[in-house]
């Protein structure tokens, strides 16, 4: 369904509404008129809607995110989640996984669907860096690592991770993600069940390394036998994968050199040591993420 489409039904039910009231009040004038006296009108409920989303791992209910008047709702992924990465190590890396629920219902004829966006990077003093892009801000471990968020499996797993293409040639490469985000449906029209329906989302985090290196050894033996005069040859070969940890650009190496002198005797004796460290960025800084779920009210025979 187009922005479009979707604001057309916003602007239609909001008609509706105003189309019931409109004649719930001119019901009462005329019974005002016919029986000349007061006549009070009954609330009654047009219709309702629920949504809201919280992360899978909250641990009460407080973290539950309801929506405004139908407005979008937020979910931030946690910088310290994100830092994981830094501590995946070795070859063919599993990836950092978070999930969070998206919860809803509509009534009577009416059906939820709802876009996913990854919105922004959130720092610990509230500065927000625009995601739209798909590019995380530089010096930030999402700028290096790629960030995909996707429908659960039917099971409600996050195993499997979608691949995402690579980008065309002249094609500014992007490492955030969002698979199946646009309209995603919650519920069909006139489908609601008890509380409503769940659905869960998935994010994967990894890290963008530099190629592992694999080194192949060859060893060959060869042995004579100088009575038959025959010669018998063996080779075996081995490798060793080398993986190099994931890290952000670091801010500079630093040298350090020490001189000594010592005198004794008349003798004078110097030595020189140097020595370096290569300083990275604290991980501990890392800004959250905000992934916005913005829902719209569908009815039969939209899509």
């Amino acid at each position: 369904m187009t922005p479009t489409a979707r604001r057309g039904v916003r602007a239609g039910a909001a008609a509706a509404v105003a189309a019931a009231v409109t004649c719930a009040a001119v019901t009462a004038a005329h019974a005002l008129w016919s029986l000349d006296a007061a006549v009070t009108v009954p609330a009654f409920q047009v219709g309702g809607v629920s949504f809201a989303a919280e992360p899978r791992d909250a641990d009460d209910a407080t973290t539950l995110r309801y929506s405004v008047d139908g407005g979008a709702v937020a979910v931030l992924v946690p910088g310290s989640t994100i830092a994981q990465v830094l501590g995946r190590t070795g070859n063919d890396l599993a990836p950092v996984i978070w999930s969070f629920d998206v919860t809803g219902w509509a009534d009577g004829a009416a059906g939820l669907v709802y876009d996913v966006s990854v919105a922004a990077q959130v720092d610990a003093v509230g500065t927000t860096h625009d995601l739209s892009s798909g590019s995380g801000r530089d010096g930030t471990l999402l700028r290096y690592s790629t960030f995909k968020v996707y429908p659960a499996s039917g099971s409600g797993g996050c195993s499997w991770v979608p691949q995402t293409a690579q980008p065309a040639a002249g094609q500014v490469p992007q490492n955030v993600y969002v698979v199946d985000g646009d309209a995603h449906l919650l519920q069909e029209p006139g489908a609601r069940a008890g509380e409503g329906t769940t659905q869960v989302w998935c994010v994967a985090i990894a890290a963008i390394d530099r190629p592992d290196g694999l080194y192949a050894n060859e060893v060959t033996a060869t042995g004579t036998d100088a009575a038959k005069g025959t010669t018998r040859v063996s080779v075996d070969s081995w490798h060793a994968a080398v993986a190099f940890p994931s890290s952000q650009p670091p801010l500079g190496d630093y040298r350090n050199t020490v001189l000594a002198q010592g005198v004794a005797d008349g003798t004078i004796a110097r030595d020189a040591d140097e020595w370096g460290a290569a300083v990275y960025p604290d991980p501990g800084s890392e800004p959250d993420v905000r992934i916005t779920l913005d829902p719209a009210v569908i009815h039969p025979g939209q899509n």
